[in-house]
């Protein structure tokens, strides 16, 4: 009898290894697609995992709407994200507020100061190019281990792309181990692309992490909805941003983008109980931190209306003190390496007047101040 037990439960647990172990690329079903139709519905994981063996083989679904029916678990099985360089998803993407939960990837390697691409470009959807919408997604529970361009819903945001985004909500355990350029939502967005993000909700049940696990020392780019935007224009109103925590090796690190440029507009943003973390830091790298985003790069414009800021912790090591003591909190510093400054003539427009944010370095904490900004 105890034999039989003993060898039911190995039984099972080989099953349950071989359910958590394996990829959905080898559970992909495609027998919904039909070329040459408009709208398709998903139904499975199964069937989401056949939108990606579709997409990464050469499928285009441009002008096609791909619309989610049903509640999709994941299972913590290794999910291959929808789109990649050679092929990236372009189309339409409505998630119909069904829950996606329970996303894994797991690439695990050394780090360098070089970007792997075999290691980089995830999320659910990997890369995402032309006139892209996704719209109406919840997703929960999303662990993440790569090198670069890393997003619970989009890695990477192809250059000459704009990528639109309403009605997302991402809560749950949120953990990210990477490298370079990774964010709650969206990784990172090229040169010459366009983003427009409303109704955006990061708001992990208990406190979650991105980190910095590599030897990258060229920027982090961490931030808590998008990594990092080098693209044209964004626009992005009703943002929410909750209990995440957010750890950097240099450079780069902020609630709601990592990196900012280009013409800006941000209204309506709400961002709490953030913890954001330096630990190393290099000379003035480490001024590269802020509330709001790390880094405005020069030559951006941001317009701001309604920061509404609460419980935010910047933690900058002990020995650049006195350069944590000039950050202005918000944004943290434009300029090349070397030749950092604030990024206070980037930045207009109006903070709700309870914003409050604290500078903490190993053993002491100073008040921030709206010095210097075009603030009203």
């Amino acid at each position: 009898m105890r034999g039989k037990r003993l060898f039911t439960l190995a039984l099972v647990l080989l099953i349950s290894s071989m359910l958590f172990a394996a990829s959905w690329q080898d559970k992909s079903d495609t027998s919904w697609y039909t070329p040459g139709r408009k709208v398709y519905q998903i139904r499975s994981a199964e069937e989401l995992a056949g939108l990606s063996e579709l997409v990464n083989s050469g499928v285009s679904f441009r002008g096609a709407r791909i619309v989610l029916t049903r509640d999709i678990n994941l299972f913590g099985r290794t999910w291959v994200p929808i789109g990649t360089l050679e092929h990236p998803f372009e189309g339409s993407f409505n998630g119909s507020e069904m829950e996606i939960r329970d996303l894994e990837i797991d690439l695990e390697g050394e780090n360098s100061q070089t970007i792997d691409p075999a290691r980089s470009y995830l999320g659910l959807f990997g890369v995402v190019s032309g006139n892209t919408q996704i719209v109406n997604v919840e997703m929960k529970n999303v662990k993440i281990t790569g090198d670069s361009y890393v997003g619970a819903l989009v890695g990477y945001l192809d250059e000459n792309s704009s990528l639109t985004l309403d009605d997302i909500e991402l809560d749950g355990l949120v953990s990210m181990f990477i490298s370079t350029n990774a964010g709650g939502i969206l990784g990172s967005a090229a040169e010459r692309s366009s983003l427009y993000f409303n109704d955006i909700d990061v708001d992990p049940n208990g406190f979650s992490q991105i980190q910095n696990g590599g030897a990258n020392y060229t920027g982090d780019n961490l931030g808590g909805v998008v990594g990092s935007f080098y693209g044209e224009s964004a626009r992005v109103s009703n943002i929410s941003v909750e209990k995440i925590e957010l750890y950097g090796i240099s450079e780069g690190v902020g609630g709601i983008f990592g990196v900012l440029g280009g013409a800006v507009d941000l209204r309506e943003i709400e961002v709490e109980d953030l913890y954001l973390s330096i630990n190393q830091g290099y000379g003035e790298r480490a001024m590269s931190i802020g509330a709001i985003s790390g880094v405005v790069l020069p030559g951006s414009t941001v317009n701001v209306s309604s920061i509404d800021t609460e419980k935010v912790y910047l933690t900058i090591p002990l020995a650049n003190r006195n350069i944590a003591l000039n950050m202005r909190g918000y944004f943290g510093t434009t300029g090349e390496s070397g030749n950092y400054s604030s990024p206070s003539s980037l930045v207009k427009g109006t903070l709700r007047t309870n914003s409050k944010i604290t500078k903490v370095t190993t053993d002491y904490e100073v008040p921030i101040t709206n010095e210097n900004f075009n603030f009203e």
